[in-house]
């Protein structure tokens, strides 16, 4: 874990307007090309280019610009599921310390979609919106809605 005891902007002032109310912690990984040979971590993953794999954190609010409050580099095609609990937790914490007291929402893509995850966010009193695949089985229980149950986006 990077993160040792309060981050400086816990201890130097409210980073995030507002995160007494609402906040939202972004979870995502990124890739970043890299050239030459001596570039310590760095791999090929799904991009076919040989680059640095992280998954990063950003905590924002309806006040605040987001900011970066947790990374972790990851080497080579690291699957983005890998450790991602241990990871959301640590963002959630963070986020927490940070001061975002007030109703926090993980938001991620489909590749942190578990049941880890899930219950990290549930465990530290934090609600998500997480995407899924669309599989077989989650195709099946649209097609089982009947269509006058649909609510039209306005």
């Amino acid at each position: 874990m990077a993160r040792r005891g309060p981050p400086v902007p816990a201890r130097t002032g409210p980073s995030h307007p507002g995160a007494d109310q609402a906040a939202y912690a972004d979870i995502d990984d990124t890739i970043r090309r890299t050239h030459g040979y001596a570039k310590q971590g760095a791999g090929y993953g799904y991009s076919k280019g040989k680059g640095l794999n992280a998954l990063l954190g950003v905590v924002s609010t309806p006040l605040s610009a987001p900011v970066i409050t947790a990374t972790r580099l990851r080497k080579g095609p690291s699957n983005s599921a890998r450790g991602a609990a241990a990871f959301v937790a640590e963002t959630i914490r963070t986020a927490r310390a940070c001061g975002a007291n007030g109703l926090l929402v993980l938001r991620a893509d489909s590749a942190f979609y578990s049941a880890d995850v899930i219950n990290a966010c549930r465990a530290l009193d934090a609600r998500f919106s997480i995407t899924m695949r669309m599989n077989a089985s989650v195709k099946a229980t649209i097609a089982r809605i009947d269509e006058d149950a649909w609510t039209p986006i306005k």
